[in-house]
């Protein structure tokens, strides 16, 4: 890709500029034929669960931004990986930015400050402008809202800005035609225009908004404004329940200050947008409070609203990171991690509204000053206390592992073996009811036991309500698990059909006086084991964590001490137990931190640990992860796994030392190493394809597990290809290429397979390949290998 502009100093030319014109780059062709657009679809980089997004900090304060940005998503266990790229503001060269260009194109998504362009050639345009157009993010919207704790000229704004973004003023199309005299196009399209208003109307449908404004100048510019008005107005007409008006720009500013409620949502060429956006950010309390977010057919680029670049503030520590931060909480709500977004937001609004922590550009909180660098990090404060906790929690969601799924009954029986107290309980399933002979108690609890939470509110297929009841007669208690046992339980968290089923368990009900929190866990910041508590237990911890943070404790456990009398004590304390409770509690903490020790568990949740009315300390509920790298010692736990409830494909690649992780694609990909797995993913998307899974088969691959890799690939029904990607250096070529042609014949494999080799014995695996008579296509090298597959589709 190639950057260049150029400046003409007479128009009489003619010869020069056809010349000129035959040989623009695809970028200058990009610019100056606005309808050709040559931007193919990309998907958004995920991979095993996490994304990839790439950041460009920019100049200024932007550098400072992110950080906060990255210490918030660390706090918070975001999913997602940054792909951190600096564009040099003095630089005439565009490489910095074809690079961004390149990554954004293979992520789909960016977050990014302003970027500068202080290079004196006229030659280079604008680093933002080009990256708007190359990628085609034909709109940018901004929503203005008001911020209750933020003092400012106007209260209660809603106002979202929908502003053309590649065209007006913008398209960069300006030459000297004569000495001294310098003329500037505006470029409006009726394409883009249609473009922009179709999206404004969607938007507003979308979101319950009642009226449109259009923003225009066609008083004067009657040609390019009036096109931009009239196609509003058309598109308009699509849209009836929707109002619809339009202002001059002129008109508009003053209304903005004086009466600004009438807005909605208002739409407009790109240099009003500018102007507007400005305007408003003034109104509701700074540009350090909006953020703006970039759309195009494929791709999405966020940052914050108003594109100042805050040079003279820069370093000062005094730099305003909400807007950066909710600019990343858009990304998030874009990439489909509402959960996180939510948390963060929530945590904006805390900071800002309720602990009223603000940064000088605002005018009223506590203001933090650069003479306080310290306190700086108050901003953050509030995130932390929020997050922390949720790291741990929402690792599941955050990063892809294997789980070991034990029941509950399970976990219970382990918790027993090493000396925690629980309540009494014994099991039942279809053809053996004995256990239940010999158990006494004065209230049952009837639980059925499924791997899917919400079971209480569930139901059966047989119409029978709830998953777990409570009963003081011992004569219901079969009747009411027969009504479980053999049937398929339903609730929110299991496949539309259910889950059936096998074992229910009935235990002794206690009457719990007080619930609290009890939770140990591998924590990443601490590198290693913390303890996590809180006087509040019974409910979600993340839900304590956002309102009551103070009712959160984390302590640190020196893995190879471990849990002291000393530490156990402060931990008892914290959650209120007094007396003969305490001492329980002191020697409960101590037997939890050894079963967590001793099984390798990765987390130990109790929730809730409880005392109750005869004077006891129980673990009622429990949720235990274990490292399956640790498998090998503790045989006796991972033998207990249910993988009733697990993707079938992911099982049968566990019985052969392949990991596998099944995704939404059509083309099926073999590989061995991860990292070599992620490229050639990310290679299917660069060129327009979609990988259905990641599958490595590791360095001391088989041909026995060749074999069962490309089985479980096509049990895939919506895989249509497969690409076989091995670079050969532990991996023996040839061991592939056997196994792959002994599973294409006994398969009779019938869709496309194409096969990059490369490495040890690769010569003798391309001749055993070749003369299998096989119809499998050869690649040179990975690109061409994803190019073949994804042609392969068509």
């Amino acid at each position: 890709m190639a950057f260049s502009t150029f400046r003409l100093k007479k128009c009489g030319d003619l010869g020069f500029i056809l010349r000129k014109a035959s040989t623009q780059s695809a970028f200058d062709i990009q610019h100056k034929t606005p309808l050709v657009r040559k931007v193919s679809a990309i998907p958004k980089a995920l991979y095993g669960g996490r994304h990839a997004v790439t950041m460009l900090p920019g100049g200024g304060i932007g550098p400072e931004l992110m950080s906060y940005v990255k210490e918030v998503f660390r706090y918070a266990g975001v999913p997602v990986d940054f792909e951190t790229i600096q564009i040099d503001p003095k630089s005439d060269s565009n490489e910095d930015l074809e690079y961004a260009i390149t990554s954004i194109r293979r992520n789909g998504v960016a977050l990014k400050g302003n970027i500068e362009t202080r290079s004196e050639n006229t030659g280079v345009m604008s680093r933002n402008v080009a990256l708007r157009n190359e990628l085609d993010l034909y709109v940018n919207v901004l929503n203005c809202k008001s911020y209750s704790g933020v003092q400012a000229r106007q209260k209660d704004i809603d106002i979202v800005i929908i502003r053309q973004n590649t065209e007006g003023e913008y398209a960069m199309l300006e030459h000297e035609s004569v000495d001294g005299v310098v003329e500037s196009m505006k470029i409006v399209t009726q394409s883009n225009s249609e473009r922009v208003a179709r999206y404004a109307f969607e938007f507003a449908k979308r979101q319950g908004r009642k009226k449109v404004t259009t923003i225009h100048k066609a008083n004067i510019m009657k040609l390019s404004d009036g096109l931009f008005l009239e196609t509003s107005k058309k598109i308009a007409k699509e849209y009836p329940e929707i109002e619809h008006n339009d202002m001059i720009i002129d008109n508009c500013c003053m209304q903005l200050v004086s009466k600004p409620h009438q807005f909605d949502v208002m739409i407009m060429t790109n240099l009003y947008g500018t102007i507007v956006s400005n305007v408003v950010c003034g109104l509701v309390g700074g540009a350090g409070l909006l953020s703006g977010k970039n759309y195009g057919d494929h791709y999405a680029v966020f940052e914050p609203g108003t594109r100042n670049t805050g040079t003279s503030i820069a370093g000062k520590n005094v730099a305003n990171p909400i807007a950066m931060l909710c600019a990343s909480v858009d990304m998030l709500e874009h990439l489909g991690h509402k959960q996180h977004a939510e948390l963060i937001d929530k945590a904006i609004v805390k900071t800002v509204c309720v602990d009223r922590i603000h940064t000088p550009d605002l005018d009223s909180g506590q203001t933090v000053k650069s003479s306080d660098p310290d306190k700086m990090s108050a901003l953050c404060a509030t995130f932390r206390q929020l997050t922390a906790v949720t790291q741990s929690f929402n690792q599941g969601i955050c990063v892809s592992r294997r789980f070991l799924n034990l029941l509950e009954y399970q976990s219970k029986n382990l918790l027993k073996k090493n000396a925690v107290t629980i309540q009494d309980f014994c099991m039942l399933d279809e053809t053996d009811k004995s256990a239940f002979d010999k158990f006494n108690a004065k209230e049952y609890v009837i639980k059925a036991q499924i791997l899917a939470g919400g079971r209480g509110k569930g139901h059966f297929d047989n119409g029978f309500k709830g998953g777990v009841h409570v009963t003081k007669n011992r004569n219901n208690v079969l009747e009411i698990s027969n009504s479980m046992l053999g049937h398929k339980l339903i609730t929110k968290q299991t496949p539309q059909d259910g889950i059936q089923v096998r074992k229910v368990m009935v235990a002794e009900s206690v009457n719990i006086t007080r619930e609290t929190y009890l939770c140990i866990l591998m924590d990443r910041q601490h590198n290693g084991p913390v303890i996590v508590a809180s006087p509040a237990g019974g409910v979600d911890i993340e839900a304590v964590a956002e309102k009551t943070p103070h009712l959160i404790k984390t302590i640190p456990v020196d893995i190879f001490k471990g849990v002291s009398d000393d530490m156990a004590k402060e931990v008892a304390e914290f959650l209120e137990f007094k007396g003969d409770l305490k001492i329980q509690a002191v020697n409960e903490i101590k037997h939890l931190w050894q079963l967590f020790l001793n099984l390798d568990a990765t987390q130990l949740e109790i929730n809730p640990f409880v005392e109750t009315d005869c004077g006891k300390v129980i673990s009622v509920d429990a949720k235990i992860n274990f490292d399956d790298n640790a498998s090998f010692r503790q045989k006796e736990v991972f033998a207990m796994d249910d993988i009733s409830e697990s993707d079938p494909r992911e099982v049968e690649a566990a019985k052969y030392n392949l990991n596998y992780i099944g995704m939404t694609g059509n083309i099926g990909c073999l590989v061995n190493g991860a990292g070599l797995a992620m490229a050639t993913m990310d290679i299917i998307k660069l060129h327009g394809g979609d990988p259905a899974n990641f599958l490595d088969v590791g360095g001391n691959v088989k041909e026995d597990q060749v074999f069962a890799a490309l089985k479980i690939l096509t049990s895939d029904n919506n895989v249509r290809s497969i690409l076989v990607n091995v670079f050969g250096g532990i991996v023996n070529c040839a061991t592939i290429a056997r196994g792959i042609v002994g599973a294409s014949k006994s398969m009779k494999l019938d869709i496309p397979l194409v096969v990059r080799l490369e490495g040890t014995n690769v010569t003798e695996a391309k001749k055993i390949i070749k003369d299998s008579g096989l119809k499998i296509v050869a690649a040179s090298d990975l690109e061409d290998a994803a190019q073949k597959a994804v042609k392969s589709l068509h």
